[in-house]
C-alpha cells in the first residue's frame, strides 16, 4: 500500500511541474504551448525571387504598394531595374 501512495504522490509532484513549466514558459516567452512559435508570414523578394520572413525583410514603398526585398542590394537593383 505505501508503493501505490508513493507512486500517487510522484505523479501528482510531476503534473504540477509541468503546469508550473507551462505557466512560465507562457509567461516569459508569450509562448503557447500548441502554437507555431514561427507561424510568421513570408514574403517574396521580387528581385531574386528568394522567400523571407516579413520581419527579416526590406521594405520599400513604391505608388501606394509596399514591397519587400530580402537584402539591401536586391532592393537597390529593383530601385535602379524599375
Amino acid at each position: 500500500m505505501i508503493y501505490v501512495r508513493i507512486l500517487v504522490s510522484l505523479l501528482v509532484l510531476y503534473l504540477l511541474y509541468r503546469l508550473i513549466r507551462r505557466f512560465l514558459l507562457r509567461r516569459e516567452t508569450g509562448y503557447l504551448p500548441g502554437r507555431r512559435r514561427n507561424g510568421e508570414e513570408l514574403v517574396q523578394d521580387p528581385q531574386c525571387g528568394t522567400y523571407i520572413p516579413i520581419s527579416d525583410a526590406r521594405e520599400l514603398e513604391l505608388n501606394g504598394v509596399k514591397v519587400y526585398f530580402c537584402s539591401r542590394e536586391c532592393m537597390e537593383k529593383y530601385i535602379i531595374k524599375a
